[in-house]
């Protein structure tokens, strides 16, 4: 299934910070966390041109960490995403399991 998506890639019902439609995130938006992307230094535009709005949003994030415990997760996490390249096929994928075995 596939969240619909404005021509930004954001969600059409994400309006001044919260969703338009519910009072809760409904579960498609709490199960597809784009930010794996970002924590992963993966791009989603990898697995196509349909994801080059989310690609767009990923490039502009920044991390900034309390300590470097913090530090060295989020760079586990990135060198993880390089270690899973030959296991998986999408970019998708790669992020999703850097982030679950870092």
């Amino acid at each position: 299934m596939v969240m619909g998506y404005d021509e930004r890639g954001a969600c059409p019902m994400f309006v001044d910070g919260r969703c338009s439609v519910y009072a809760h995130r409904p579960r498609a938006c709490r199960m597809y966390d784009c930010r794996v992307f970002a924590a992963a230094a993966v791009d989603p535009a990898d697995d196509g041109p349909a994801k080059n709005g989310v690609s767009e949003r990923v490039h502009r994030w920044r991390f900034s960490y309390a300590n470097d415990k913090e530090r060295d997760r989020h760079a586990a996490v990135r060198a993880a995403a390089g270690n899973t390249t030959a296991r998986t096929t999408t970019a998708t994928e790669r992020a999703v399991i850097a982030v679950r075995d870092a």
